[in-house]
């Protein structure tokens, strides 16, 4: 019989037996991180995970912008296309968390998105004035 259709040894199925057994115990994350860490880390909810994409977008939307030097390269550059579709994305985000957010938090992001929002059409402005 071929190796990978051979039934598993005793052996195997004591470690699969084990594995379930420590499922139970907290995983060292769990025991070594705060809980605030720990839920950007390893997000528990589709909240979080999409108030984490908000932030990732308004932070490309500010280097976009050109305010904010690229988190990879460490330059300013601007590309206003660029910025205009991240804040609308992040704004899609800011919709849908509206309903389940607390307050402060929606009230952070509508005014983050204004700040974007204003900031773009500046410097949109300002080169145009500039060329």
């Amino acid at each position: 019989m071929p190796a990978a259709a051979q039934a598993p040894s005793a052996e195997w199925e004591e470690a699969e037996d084990e594995e379930d057994a420590s499922s139970d115990e907290p995983d060292d994350l769990e025991t070594a991180l705060p809980p605030e860490v720990l839920e950007v880390l390893v997000p528990s909810s589709v909240e979080s995970v999409l108030h984490g994409a908000f932030t990732h977008l308004a932070r490309l939307a500010w280097e976009h912008i050109g305010l904010v030097p690229s988190a990879r390269t460490g330059k300013i550059h601007a590309d206003f296309a660029v910025a205009r579709r991240a804040i609308d994305a992040a704004q899609v985000i800011a919709d849908q968390l509206r309903s389940t957010a607390p307050a402060e938090v929606s009230r952070d992001m509508e005014s983050t998105l204004t700040d974007l929002k204003v900031n773009l059409v500046k410097q949109e402005r300002r080169q145009t004035a500039d060329s």
